[in-house]
C-alpha cells in the first residue's frame, strides 16, 4: 500500500546516518521509487521479470523489462529535475533570453499602474516631468518625478503613445489627478 511506504523517513534517516539511503519497491509501479528519488535515495532496489504471470510469488510484483527501462528513464529526469540549492536566476534568464526580449522593472512594495494611451500621451507627460520623452524607446524604462511624485515610466509597446506609469499606491491617486488635470488641454473628459 502506498501510505504504508514513509517516504518521509528518507531526509531524516539521511540526516541521522549520514549515509547513502535506498529504497526497496517491492510494490507495483513506479510511485514508490520515484518519491524515494525525490527525497534523496540513492540506490533503488526493484524486481525483474521476463513476465509477470509467471509462476512464483515475486512475478506479479516485478518490472519487466520494458518497465524498468521506463523507470530508469524517468529516475532519470526526475534527478535531473532536482537540480541544486542554488539556483542563479540571473545566468537561467541570460542563457534563454536576449536582452531586448525583455525589461526589468521593479515592482515592489505596492506600486500603482496607470497606462497612458492616445495621440497626445507624451504630451500629457511633458507638461509635469523634466525627462525628454523623444530619447524614450520600446521596452526601455525611466525613473523621474511627474509633479513631484516620484515615477517610472514604462515604454511597452511600438506604438510611441502607450506608456505605462508607475508609482507607489499611495500616490497613485494624486498621480492620477495630475495626469488628469494635463489631459484636459488635450480634450480629455472624466467619464
Amino acid at each position: 500500500m502506498e501510505k504504508d511506504k514513509n517516504l518521509l523517513c528518507i531526509p531524516k534517516l539521511k540526516k541521522i546516518l549520514r549515509a547513502d539511503i535506498g529504497f526497496s519497491g517491492h510494490g507495483q509501479g513506479f510511485a514508490g521509487s520515484i518519491g524515494a528519488i525525490a527525497l534523496g535515495a540513492n540506490v533503488i532496489e526493484k524486481h525483474c521479470t521476463l513476465n509477470k504471470k509467471m509462476a512464483g510469488p515475486d512475478h506479479s510484483a516485478s518490472l519487466e523489462f520494458k518497465d524498468l527501462k521506463k523507470l530508469i528513464e524517468l529516475s532519470k529526469k526526475v534527478k535531473e529535475s532536482l537540480g541544486s540549492t542554488k539556483k542563479n536566476l540571473l545566468t537561467t534568464i541570460k542563457q534563454s533570453l536576449k536582452e531586448m526580449d525583455f525589461a526589468v522593472t521593479d515592482l515592489s512594495h505596492s506600486r500603482a499602474i496607470i497606462e497612458l494611451d492616445g495621440e497626445n500621451s507624451i504630451e500629457v507627460l511633458k507638461k509635469g516631468c523634466p525627462f525628454n520623452f523623444n530619447e524614450l524607446k520600446k521596452n526601455n524604462c525611466v525613473n523621474s518625478v511627474f509633479h513631484g511624485i516620484t515615477i517610472t515610466v514604462d515604454m511597452i509597446d511600438d506604438d510611441p503613445n502607450k506608456i505605462r506609469l508607475f508609482a507607489l499606491r499611495s500616490f497613485g491617486e494624486s498621480l492620477y489627478h495630475s495626469i488628469t488635470d494635463a489631459s484636459l488641454e488635450f480634450g480629455y473628459k472624466a467619464i
